[in-house]
């Protein structure tokens, strides 16, 4: 029956075209699969259920009682625990079962003992630093109640998995992914046990997971024929590259959009690339390497504000009250100095206007470099100027 159901439920796999969730495919895959899983809550043409009738066989999973395995619950840690400790024991060669707790061991938490003693008896300390982030011991356990549990974060339970699985081979190139820079779900990303929750791979770390999803990836490992093959857009996602001590970047599917010449690299969460040439002048590229700004002055503090413009400066120290020595100015995207390089302090444009100090002059200015003076008593508190007087002792108490 195990065996038949693996054949099956690889064979739709193979054959369909889609976008795989987290660890969910369209119902329509598993339609012909007959599942036999007995529980009440799980239907044959459920797109887990033959996830679920594996685990089941596999003895890593089981129902929550009454005939139900109620797969949409969300997993709680002490669960997620469980489930890692089995999957760790089944991937070396054991049972997947768990090491029974002494009567008296934390017998305030029955439903959870055997579990947490088996995690004290692990002699691999990595794997046992990756399952700590599941371990739950409130400070009264004489009211723990065993559903109130806090859900597990898809980040943690993936790291528990990836610990637990071992080795994996690799099936799909994927250099990055939209959410998350963790080395742990990059991995089960390239093992085809995780593919996103869209075609550019999100992995939504925060979120939490249901007992079907868990269903799915575990089975994933245990059997490398349900893994799934998956080319994330190439758009989708990107991460810098050094390549004898210069950075480039590559999109996901590991193609080079930024060759490797850049001193220094990183990514905005605008999308915009901060580069550094080997001279110390900084720049900004977009994804496909298009040269946004030059690289002309060693500070840039803005990607082109409202009017097109980028506040840079010279260089300078931190000895000064401004944490800045230098001077600022704005240049425009051909490297045109359109506001002189003479400021101490001056903010993008905004609604119309920037603020600046020069000397001991400070106010706003606007876009044909008129100067509005202001004195301390006209800056609000929630001004972009207003820290600045504070550290210079012009106005009052900072909030």
């Amino acid at each position: 029956m195990k065996r038949t159901l693996s054949v099956l439920l690889s064979v739709i796999i193979a054959m369909s075209c889609f976008s795989p969730a987290w660890a969910a495919e369209s119902e329509a895959q598993t339609k012909d699969v007959s599942a036999g899983t007995g529980f009440s809550d799980v239907s044959e043409e459920d797109w887990f259920a033959p996830y679920v009738a594996l685990c089941v066989e596999e003895g890593l999973m089981q129902g929550t009682g009454e005939g139900r395995f109620e797969p949409e619950k969300e997993l709680t840690d002490p669960e997620s625990l469980t489930l890692a400790l089995r999957l760790y024991d089944l991937q070396r060669g054991g049972a997947g079962t768990l090491k029974t707790a002494p009567e008296d061991w934390y017998e305030e938490i029955p439903w959870w003992r055997d579990a947490y003693y088996t995690y004290s008896s692990l002699e691999d300390e990595a794997v046992k630093a990756a399952f700590e982030e599941l371990l739950w011991f409130p400070e009264h356990l004489s009211v723990i109640i065993r559903d109130k549990y806090d859900p597990t974060s898809r980040l943690h339970f993936a790291r528990a998995l990836d610990a637990a699985a071992g080795e994996l081979k690799s099936i799909n190139q994927v250099e990055a992914i939209p959410d998350t820079k963790d080395q742990a779900v990059l991995h089960l990303y390239r093992a085809g046990i995780l593919t996103g929750v869209d075609g550019r791979g999100t992995f939504q770390p925060d979120g939490s997971l249901t007992r079907a999803e868990a269903a799915a990836m575990l089975i994933r490992v245990v059997d490398p024929a349900l893994r799934i093959s998956f080319v994330p857009d190439a758009d989708a996602a990107f991460a810098p590259f050094e390549e004898g001590g210069l950075y480039g970047l590559k999109d996901a599917a590991g193609n080079i959009r930024i060759p490797a010449q850049y001193a220094y690299l990183m990514l905005e969460e605008d999308g915009m690339v901060v580069v550094t040439d080997r001279r110390g002048n900084k720049g900004i590229l977009d994804t496909d390497g298009t040269v946004v700004l030059p690289c002309l002055y060693p500070r840039i503090y803005n990607s082109p504000d409202e009017l097109g413009l980028v506040v840079v400066g010279t260089n300078g120290d931190y000895a000064s009250p401004l944490h800045y020595n230098g001077k600022k100015g704005m240049i425009d995207t051909q490297g045109n100095i359109v506001i002189p390089l003479q400021y101490d302090f001056l903010t993008p444009f905004e609604n119309g206007q920037a603020s600046f100090m020069r000397g001991e002059v400070f106010g706003r200015l606007l876009p044909d470099g008129t100067e509005v003076s202001m004195t301390a008593e006209e800056v609000s508190t929630d001004a972009p100027l207003y820290p600045l007087l504070w550290r210079l002792g012009l106005t009052g108490t900072q909030e």
